[in-house]
């Protein structure tokens, strides 16, 4: 077990590094978009690339979601290959029509989504980007499918440069605004598009398949309505904050609501882009349940640290980063963190329902969790605005992950070890509180104070989470890292 979970370790280190590469353009701009782009144009610019994400989970018909699965049950690299071209073709053609029909009708959606129709040249470009980013997908994962970890670092690093590059330019220089943002999406997308295609077909041939199309469609479309719910949950806020406050507001909560995202991009994604398709062959073993119970507990001193450097450091960082019209950004934090742990406790613990093949449940519980987050939306962004809806947005999450476990665990039981997973909880809360009630003015003390807790936090987690095989394993590290690294290699 020891060697997997080094295995994973590895893995998840090197996919994460091209992970937090391919994410970072948004997070290291954020001190330029802060101060070249108004918190309203702010707004504008989340609401043209939220309807990509939506454009994309409606009418992808799951097939994304459905690669690794298919990818591991074959066993020949013929029929391997067979599954990456198909889902390729697939997602073209699928694309192709609905970004012309998008470019076509994009007066109308402007009108829909912002009452006019000046921003309609904006969804055009959007609806071209989209079509760049779909047909990138499952290329990218079939390099994560060959664990090419240097080809999948090299090009998320080239896709930074360039949008970095092409941001500054078009930002600074030029003084564009937002489509100066989407034309350097955009040509960045190209660049990487035209690499991908060369190097995928160059590895794969031509090797359509019907049946497989049909299989990955058969078992993916269900997951549409759970991509399409999932997008209700995250985004719908955007819409009522828009209707019932201003896009003042909505780029504010959307600047704090990237720190959720940036609490998935360096915790979550990194290790689930190495999990979600290893999982599938661990679950072959006869060792899985072990396995599972003890990574979960790994994935989560990973995911609950994260949280809460972000959420102990999220007023520092926006004071340094950020024009101080986006300041107020940081009570939201820590709330839209809290449900993205939820999030990954939902991605984690979802496997019963994919080995078992059952991915209707999944689609229920998205449906249930979306209705509840409309629900809690009208309720909540009417009393309380931006933060009403970071709290409905931890409700409805937490619903869907209630729901996902119970369905999972009817499935496909495992052991999650959830005493030591609430400790730990209950730590960082503790940690995060003792944060939030000692206030002292100046940042760099500030920097100082949230440094120490953090490493409080850290002693804690070894105190009263590791077992003692584990600790011993750190002391072994701590006295000599060097020999350590050969071990584990």
């Amino acid at each position: 077990m020891r060697q997997e979970i080094l295995t994973l370790g590895k893995h998840t280190l090197i996919y994460g590094t091209g992970i937090i590469i391919s994410r970072a353009v948004s997070f290291i701009m954020l001190p330029v978009y802060t101060r070249y782009l108004t918190p309203a144009d702010y707004g504008i610019m989340e609401l043209l690339f939220m309807a990509i994400d939506i454009i994309a989970m409606i009418v992808g018909l799951g097939i994304t979601g459905t690669v690794f699965k298919f990818y591991s049950d074959y066993k020949s690299p013929e029929e391997k290959r067979e599954v990456i071209c198909t889902a390729i073709i697939l997602i073209f053609v699928i694309a192709s029509v609905t970004a012309i029909i998008g470019f076509i009708v994009s007066p109308n959606i402007s009108q829909v989504v912002f009452g006019n129709t000046d921003n309609s040249y904006y969804f055009q470009i959007t609806f071209v980007i989209y079509f760049l980013q779909a047909g990138n997908n499952i290329p990218l994962m079939f390099i994560r499918a060959m664990q090419n970890s240097t080809s999948f670092i090299v090009i998320n690093l080239i896709k930074l440069l360039i949008q970095l590059s092409l941001n500054l330019l078009f930002l600074v220089w030029f003084e564009m605004g937002v489509i100066g943002v989407l034309y350097s999406t955009l040509l960045a997308e190209l660049t990487i598009a035209s690499y991908l295609h060369v190097y995928t077909f160059h590895k794969i041939g031509f090797r359509f398949s019907i049946s497989k199309g049909r299989q990955m469609i058969k078992f993916g479309y269900p997951f549409i309505f759970a991509s399409l719910s999932n997008f209700v949950i995250t985004y719908s806020d955007r819409y009522f904050l828009n209707v019932y406050s201003t896009l003042t507001v909505v780029g504010i909560y959307s600047l704090a609501y990237k720190f959720g995202f940036l609490m998935g991009y360096l915790a979550v994604t990194p290790f689930m882009q190495v999990w979600e398709p290893q999982r599938f062959e661990i679950a072959k073993q006869d060792k899985v349940l072990p396995i599972f119970k003890r990574v979960f507990l790994y994935f989560n001193i990973f995911v609950i640290s994260v949280s809460l450097f972000i959420s102990l450091f999220a007023r520092d960082f926006l004071t340094i980063m950020s024009d101080p019209s986006y300041y107020e950004a940081y009570r939201i934090v820590p709330i839209v963190i809290i449900a993205y742990v939820f999030q990954a406790w939902t991605f984690y613990c979802n496997f019963g329902i994919y080995i078992k093949e059952r991915s209707k449940h999944m689609a229920f519980a998205n449906f249930i969790s979306a209705m509840s987050n409309i629900l809690l939306n009208f309720v909540l962004i009417l009393e309380y605005g931006a933060l009403g809806a970071a709290w409905a947005t931890v409700g409805s999450f937490f619903i869907r992950f209630l729901l996902v476990y119970m369905f999972s665990q009817k499935s496909f039981h495992i052991d999650y070890g959830w005493g030591k997973q609430l400790l730990l909880v209950i730590l960082s809360i503790f940690i995060y509180m003792a944060g939030r009630t000692i206030e002292i003015p100046g940042i760099g003390i500030s920097l100082v104070k949230n440094s120490f807790l953090m490493l409080l936090f850290g002693i804690l987690v070894y105190r009263f989470i590791l077992n003692k095989l584990e600790k011993s394993i750190i002391n072994q590290f701590i006295r000599n890292p060097v020999s350590f690294v050969k071990i584990a290699q």
